[in-house]
């Protein structure tokens, strides 16, 4: 008898820190996740792979995770000293898979997106691109091979973004950052990857923390029978 729930934890960089925003996947994952589970936004903007194998180990000190995502290898893919070489962005994903894992935690690993060095330059104001999209395929493509390794969920951004039919700026509003659509397609794409490699943390599936009220009118003035029905007792 608890009213306790389990947590769900989003770890990433600006993309993730930024999902409570309007339109943002981690709001729709609160919606839907409403009285099954506590969302953890742990997202910071800027950081990188590197940056994440320091903080991950942090984090599960902490707390105690049902499921999480891991989502970086925008910052990355960048020419700046943001970026981390593709092989070592690799070893990176598959440690924190591994560390998650090792604490019985459900993953699923979420692989960068499209990345538009035109448009970047446009809403920056920078003088140089910083990516590709030639890159961010090439890092998409080793987040995909890492969660098959580990057999744990996988989202690939990447292809979904370019077979969506949407256009670069109805995606990304500075070639980086995602626009609602983008969250949209990330959330749809997120359940989607959790129905089919976790069926049982399917919201649509779970019974709520406490009953709901509706089912409780037989229960006025006889307290004990509430308690039964509302933590699920009888």
């Amino acid at each position: 008898m608890s009213v306790k729930y389990p947590k769900f934890l989003l770890f990433g960089d600006s993309i993730t820190e930024w999902s409570y925003t309007d339109g943002g996947f981690g709001q729709k994952i609160s919606e839907v996740y409403a009285r099954r589970y506590d969302i953890i936004c742990r997202g910071f903007g800027g950081y990188n792979s590197d940056h994440a194998t320091l903080i991950l180990p942090e984090i599960l000190k902490d707390d105690k995770f049902q499921i999480m995502t891991i989502f970086f290898g925008t910052n990355d893919a960048f020419s700046t000293f943001q970026g981390v070489p593709l092989e070592r962005y690799s070893e990176n994903i598959d440690y924190l898979v591994k560390l998650a894992l090792k604490d019985n935690i459900k993953v699923v690993v979420i692989s960068p997106a499209l990345h538009d060095p035109t448009l970047f330059l446009e809403a920056s104001g920078e003088k140089e691109p910083i990516g590709s999209v030639g890159t961010n395929q090439k890092y998409a493509a080793a987040a995909k091979k890492v969660a098959n390794d580990n057999d744990v969920g996988f989202v690939d951004l990447f292809t979904s973004f370019q077979n969506s039919g949407l256009s670069v700026k109805d995606l990304l509003w500075d070639g980086i950052h995602f626009t609602p659509n983008a969250y949209k397609l990330l959330f749809e794409e997120l359940m989607k990857s959790i129905r089919e490699k976790y069926p049982e943390e399917d919201p649509k599936t779970m019974a709520p923390s406490l009953t709901y009220w509706n089912q409780l009118a037989d229960c006025q003035g006889d307290l004990e029978k509430m308690k039964k029905k509302l933590f699920h007792l009888d």
